[in-house]
């Protein structure tokens, strides 16, 4: 079982986020960026965990989603799309 944290810095302090399983991780960071309006991204984020490729493809993911994000204006709010991870 893989321990995966996430820092993301918003305007309002740093919210950390845990979770043991890559999609859950994604979808609890996802829950965060997507709240935020298009000229707060991007947002610095930093990724841990024990296991490289799944740091990689986490940080890699996420800052996708926030360029996509920022490209699309506005807040996205629920309209979520299926993290497209391992």
């Amino acid at each position: 079982m893989v321990t995966i944290t996430i820092s993301i810095g918003l305007p309002t302090g740093i919210r950390l986020l845990a979770a043991n399983v890559e999609r859950k991780a994604a979808q609890y960071a996802e829950s965060v960026i997507y709240t935020l309006p298009s000229h707060a991204l991007p947002v610095p984020l930093t990724v841990s965990c024990a296991d490289p490729a799944v740091k990689r493809r986490l940080t890699s993911y996420l800052s996708d989603l926030q360029a996509e994000c920022a490209r699309m204006g506005g807040v996205i709010g629920n309209n979520s799309r299926e993290p497209n991870i391992g």
